[in-house]
Formats: C-alpha cells, structure tokens, sequence
C-alpha cells in the first residue's frame, strides 16, 4: 500500500491511502506479514485517513493499536497506559510532532519513536527527528511494506529472550 498527502497554501489537505495490492488467489506472502512478536502501536496523525489506515493494517498483523489524532491525545494515552513503540506525524496543530517527540524523551526516554512526515523532507529533517531520539523518519508518501518491516524488527528486538533453564537450556531450544 502507499500513503500519499498533499498540502495547499489555504491549509487544506489532500490525503491519498491505498491498501497493499491483492491478488485474485488470496495475498502475497508479503501482503499477509503477520508480526513475529504482539506489539502495542500507539499511532499518532491528524489525517484520519492515514491514522486508520495505520491503526487497520497493523491490528490486522498482530499488533495492539491504540489512535491519538493530536500530541496531546497521544501523550494522554501515554500516561493511560504504555505502548511499546509511537509512529508520529510531525505536522498537527497545537502540539506538534517536534513538541510531542521532546515530550515523550523527558517521560518516557527508552520508547522507540517513528516519525512519518508529509511536510517536512531532506537529510535535515531526518538527522532533527534522529538527534530527539526517533529512530527513523519516513517522508509522505512512503511505502506501508517498509515501515512494516521496520515495525516488526523493532517488535523482535523489544520481545524478551528466552529464560534458560536449569539445565542451561532454553524452552525455545526443545
């Protein structure tokens, strides 16, 4: 699937979201990725379009999503209850994604962030949204396999290893 965005000087915006293509026969193998480890999303955007396209694609997969379509939303949430990595827009009114992301390092320091960005493009963006601590900045419009894939590798590195056993041993092992 592809998300694309489009703004305009008067401030409206154009949104374009398009599921992954399927085939006849059912989905491709890489269509139907499923997460290797449950994760729990909270999905950040102020275009609804882009939040549930998120929020549906992945709780597809296997992963928990919870949807803010503010920082403020999204940093409420937080308090609420803690989600395991945050995909962040980084243009919305009030509270931006900058603002959002310098929260979330003072409260939460070791939460993976991801931000996602239609307005914002370049090198220059991305080393700003690196050196507040997010681990990756994907530019409107982004292909959806590639933050996937990105998602379920930080899933993979978040679940926990396995426990040996007194025999030195893991039950991953048997």
């Amino acid at each position: 699937g592809r998300l694309a965005s489009a703004r305009t000087l008067s401030r409206a915006a154009k949104f374009e979201a398009s599921p992954p293509p399927r085939q006849e026969a059912g989905l491709t193998a890489k269509d139907d990725a499923v997460s290797p480890i449950p994760i729990d999303l909270l999905v950040v955007d102020d275009e609804p379009k882009i939040r549930m396209l998120l929020k549906e694609d992945f709780e597809q997969r296997g992963c928990r999503v919870r949807a803010a379509a503010s920082g403020e939303d999204a940093l409420a949430l937080l308090d609420e209850e803690p989600a395991q990595l945050v995909i962040l827009d980084l243009k919305m009114e009030e509270l931006n994604g900058f603002e959002v992301l310098k929260h979330l390092r003072g409260r939460y320091p070791e939460l993976p962030v991801i931000v996602i960005t239609g307005t914002y493009e370049g090198s220059e963006a991305e080393q700003a949204v690196k050196a507040l601590g997010a681990l990756a900045c994907f530019t409107k419009p982004f292909e959806l396999p590639t933050l996937r894939r990105l998602v379920f590798e930080i899933a993979a590195r978040l679940a926990p290893k396995a426990q040996p056993t007194a025999h030195g041993l893991s039950m991953d092992s048997l």
